[in-house]
């Protein structure tokens, strides 16, 4: 239903899988590039959410940037081996640079109408966007 829900749309570009591989959808990622139309991740994560999303969770940063990570409060767990670790920013530039597209929508609802209802809020979201996009 969200891979349906995009169809047409050149700012949203669904999750590479490959042929020999089946995903399981629990949630599926896009990459934004809606700024381009001047909507901002945030404003289309509010507007998805006005219009009965449920949000967008996950990619809010790369993994070593949360702050867990930064803070290393783990390390007296095993300072021999944290120690010497350091997670700055610019550890993996490429990744941050795509973090900041990155969607991740839920998709695994027990409920297909439910499912159905968050699709159609990311549609109806898309299609806010395109008319922003015209003004």
């Amino acid at each position: 239903m969200f891979l349906d829900a995009i169809k047409g749309c050149d700012f949203i570009r669904p999750q590479f899988v490959p042929d020999y591989s089946d995903n399981s959808y629990w949630a599926l990622g896009f990459q934004y590039t809606g700024e381009k139309y001047g909507v901002s991740w945030f404003d289309f994560r509010k507007m998805y959410m006005k219009n009965g999303g449920d949000g967008i969770y996950g990619a809010w940063s790369v993994p070593y940037l949360e702050p867990i990570m930064q803070n290393m409060t783990f390390i007296d767990r095993y300072p021999q081996i944290y120690q010497s670790i350091s997670y700055k920013k610019g550890l993996c530039p490429i990744a941050e640079k795509i973090q900041k597209r990155m969607m991740v929508f839920k998709t695994n609802y027990r409920d297909l109408k439910l499912a159905e209802i968050k699709a159609n809020a990311l549609r109806k979201t898309i299609k806010e966007v395109v008319k922003w996009k015209s003004l």
